[in-house]
């Protein structure tokens, strides 16, 4: 348990550090260890969220349904399956769906890890519903991804999705308190390079 548990924290890493082939060849690594010494399911089915999420990032939706597709009714009930899945919905321009995945695990129905992944699914909810409109619900969830993340300053969070750092400066909290100070935190994603014309 203690090695998937140290695979686990590494594809949480690399996911935040935004290398997510890394993130897949952590979780083949897992997989393969997982079946070795017949683990429990639960530190798989987290660490199987966390490739989800690299394959939604990669572009590779479609790898990414077919997953969410094979783990089966039972799996796809956890809550962290249910954020992974809210990632590909949002990545497919469907928020409202989005929102439908997170609903349990926001209403406290489905329960997940309090710090990591609850201001996980907060910031999901956040770009979900900046995605429809709802600027008022946007910033109301980005607060409570804040409180959530803010005790143990869980900045890897903020790293997950680019969309969260934008709408950490265009709903900004207010000066002075602990979420303006995890905000100061987060650095900011690279500008995309541009390839000059001609070559």
């Amino acid at each position: 348990m203690t090695a998937i548990a140290i695979r686990y924290i590494r594809a949480l890493l690399e996911l935040a550090r935004g290398r997510d082939q890394e993130v897949l060849a952590t979780f083949e690594a897992t997989e393969r260890l997982s079946r070795l010494l017949d683990a429990p399911d639960w530190p798989l089915m987290r660490a199987r969220a966390l490739r989800l999420h690299a394959l939604v990032r990669l572009g590779e939706t479609g790898r990414a349904e077919q997953d969410i597709a094979e783990i089966g009714k039972q799996g796809q009930l956890s809550g962290e399956i249910r954020m992974a899945l809210a990632a590909l919905r949002i990545a497919q321009d469907d928020p409202r769906a989005a929102t439908v995945a997170l609903a349990p695990v926001l209403s406290g129905a489905v329960p997940v890890a309090p710090a990591t992944w609850l201001a996980h699914a907060c910031t999901l909810e956040a770009i979900a519903r900046d995605a429809l409109g709802d600027p008022a619900a946007a910033r109301d969830a980005l607060r409570r991804a804040l409180d959530a993340a803010t005790p143990d300053c869980v900045l890897a969070t903020f790293l997950f999705h680019p969309p969260a750092r934008e709408l950490c400066d265009r709903y900004a909290p207010d000066r002075g308190g602990p979420r303006r100070a995890l905000v100061a935190e987060i650095p900011k994603p690279a500008p995309r390079r541009t390839k000059a014309k001609g070559t």
